[in-house]
């Protein structure tokens, strides 16, 4: 399939009780990478993965806003709009893709049934 994008080959695969899809073929291969053992899962590099809530990597944030963004303001049709992001809008994505990357992380699991915790927002390393 031909989009703005390029070449997309929209790919599903199942692997044991896990399916996968995505536009992009090396995407769901990654995965299946992942459940054959074969590349590591994000949760195996990280310290206490059964405490990790959610992980927020900020350059790969700040690279698609700044492409989403620029994709919907093209120059020639937003003239206004695109300097003003161009002037405004990229120092500071700029300066978020700055940013190391953070983990969400429960301080401690309750000894059992439901409650609130809290969380703590902790360094990836």
């Amino acid at each position: 399939m031909n989009t703005r994008e390029g070449k997309l080959a929209p790919t599903l695969a199942a692997s044991g009780r896990t399916v996968v899809f995505s536009a992009d073929p090396a995407l769901v291969e990654r995965v299946l990478a992942v459940t054959r053992k074969q590349a590591p899962a994000v949760s195996d590099t990280l310290p206490a993965p059964g405490r990790t809530v959610g992980i927020i990597s900020p350059a790969p944030l700040a690279q698609l806003a700044m492409k989403e963004a620029f994709e919907a303001l093209p120059a020639a049709n937003e003239s206004v709009l695109r300097g003003a992001a161009d002037a405004h809008l990229l120092p500071r994505l700029a300066a978020l893709g700055k940013y190391p990357a953070y983990r969400m992380v429960v301080k401690d699991i309750p000894a059992r049934g439901l409650a609130w915790t809290p969380l703590e927002w902790q360094p990836v390393r």
